[in-house]
C-alpha cells in the first residue's frame, strides 16, 4: 500500500504542477482555479520527503560502482529517511486539508484533479505517518535489530518464510519478544534498522523467540 500511494501521490502532484505551470505560462481569461508558486514548491518538496526511503535505496543502487565516493551521502539519507517520510506525511495531510479549505473559500470547482490530489494526499500522508511511527517505536530501544532467521531452526509460534526477521528483544521484560516478518520490499536493508512500511509485514510476539535470543546473546562475541 505504501509504495502504491507514494507513486500515486507523486503522479498526482506532478500532474498538478504541470497543469498549474501551463496556466501560469498560458493564462486563460477569468481563470481563478490556481495555487500559488510557493504552494507548488512546498508540494514538490513534500513529494521528495515522503519518498525519501525509496530515493535513498535507489541512489545506493545507482551509485553501486562508486559506493565509496557517495557512501556518506547515501548513509545520511538512509539515517533520516524514516523521519523524513513521517514529516512528509504530515505535510501531505496538511495539504489535503488546506486544499479543501482553499477551494471552498474561493468557491472554486472540485474537479477530478483537485479531488484526486486531496484524497491521495490524505491517504499517502496517513500511511507514511503510520509507517514512520510504527518503525520508530519498534526500533526505539537498543535491543531491536535484524535476525538472520534462515540460520536458526524454525520457531513453531512464528509464521515467517523470509530469510530475515526484525526482532525487538527486551531481556529484562517478561513479555514475549516482538517480531516482524517482511511481506514485501524491505528498504534500508543494509542498515541495522531496515524500514518495512506499514502493511508490508506480519507481526506477532513469541516466547520461544525470547529463549532463542537469550541463548544467542549469551554466546555472542563482541567485536571491539
Amino acid at each position: 500500500m505504501y509504495f502504491i500511494l507514494i507513486f500515486l501521490f507523486t503522479f498526482v502532484s506532478l500532474s498538478v504542477w504541470i497543469y498549474q505551470s501551463s496556466e501560469i505560462i498560458y493564462p486563460r481569461p477569468g481563470y481563478r482555479d490556481h495555487y500559488s508558486f510557493i504552494f507548488i514548491v512546498i508540494m514538490m518538496f513534500t513529494v521528495f520527503m515522503i519518498s525519501m526511503p525509496v530515493t535513498a535505496d535507489f541512489m545506493q543502487f545507482m551509485f553501486v560502482e562508486q559506493i565509496n565516493r557517495y557512501h556518506g551521502l547515501t548513509s545520511y539519507m538512509q539515517s533520516i529517511s524514516v523521519w523524513s517520510t513521517g514529516a512528509g506525511g504530515l505535510l501531505a495531510i496538511l495539504f489535503s486539508v488546506l486544499t479543501g479549505k482553499y477551494l471552498k473559500q474561493k468557491r472554486l470547482s472540485y474537479n477530478i484533479l483537485n479531488l484526486s490530489f486531496m484524497i491521495v494526499s490524505l491517504l499517502a500522508g496517513v500511511v507514511a505517518v503510520t509507517s514512520a511511527y510504527k518503525h520508530l517505536t519498534f526500533f526505539s530501544g537498543d535491543k531491536a535489530g535484524v535476525l538472520s532467521y534462515q540460520m536458526i531452526p524454525a520457531i513453531n509460534d512464528i509464521d515467517c518464510n523470509q530469510p530475515v526477521l526484525l526482532v525487538k528483544w527486551e531481556p529484562d521484560s517478561k513479555e514475549p519478544t516482538a517480531w516482524r516478518c517482511p511481506a514485501g520490499v524491505v528498504l534500508n536493508d543494509k542498515t541495522s534498522s531496515p524500514f518495512i512500511p506499514w502493511g508490508s509485514y506480519t507481526e506477532g510476539k513469541s516466547s520461544k523467540l525470547s529463549e532463542v535470543m537469550a541463548i544467542l546473546m549469551k554466546n555472542a562475541v563482541k567485536i571491539e
